[in-house]
């Protein structure tokens, strides 16, 4: 439906109006191609899929400018601008509000902060999934679980950093986990039982912490 007038517009021209525009063989190609390529081989990379307004909006200006009558002409161009003030008027209310995701409290920033200087570029972090998202966005490093249809075997590896959070796994399977990823960074929430456990197991200080979480290192020399 998102892509609907666009496609309207491209039959329109090539098949009511004979307007054909130059490279016309290729633009048709990619324009069935589209559906088939945002799916396969995986239906993850639907963002690729932006780049095709730039062979809707030949088609849409196509269309436009057939039209004699001015007055339905800039009714056409003023129908075409809706979504985009609809986005404008989203994304003033969601600054005006400051919400997340869009807005981080300061717990996390300083976690995410303190991570930066510590740490190096692509560093894996293990944190809670709530947080593991956003992450990346702030500083350069990797995570074991984020954004959810995007993170290979994520209900496996979401029930096992359940039961790690809650300090129910074994300091064998700990190791086996660490070392899969090469975990450097861990975070935990303030609460979290794990904590205990972990503890014991690195024997080791936090590295920092807040109101809301705890921050621990691995060394790279650490047999895990």
């Amino acid at each position: 439906m998102a892509y609907g007038f666009g496609y309207f517009c491209l039959l329109y021209s090539i098949l009511i109006l004979k307007n054909h525009p130059k490279s016309i063989t290729f633009l048709i190609i990619w324009s069935v191609l589209l559906p088939i390529l945002v799916y396969l081989p995986i239906n993850l990379q639907r963002r690729l899929a932006d780049g095709f307004w730039i062979v809707l909006s030949i088609f849409i200006t196509i269309v436009i400018y057939s039209i004699k009558n001015q007055f339905w002409r800039w009714a056409l161009i003023g129908f075409s601008c809706l979504p985009t003030v609809f986005l404008l008027i989203g994304s003033l209310t969601a600054v005006q509000h400051q919400q997340a995701p869009i807005f981080q409290k300061n717990d996390v920033i300083e976690i995410f902060n303190e991570i930066n200087r510590e740490g190096e570029i692509n560093d894996v972090v293990l944190a809670p999934y709530s947080i593991s998202n956003i992450l990346p966005a702030y500083i350069p490093m990797r995570v074991v679980t984020g954004h959810g249809p995007e993170s290979k075997n994520l209900k496996e590896i979401d029930s096992f950093i359940d039961l790690f959070s809650r300090g129910s796994v074994s300091d064998e399977q700990m190791q086996i986990f660490f070392q899969q990823f090469g975990i450097r960074f861990v975070i935990f929430e303030a609460s979290s039982p794990g904590i205990l456990n972990f503890e014991e197991y690195i024997q080791e200080e936090k590295l920092f912490e807040n109101s809301h979480y705890s921050l621990y290192q691995v060394n790279v020399d650490e047999d895990l």
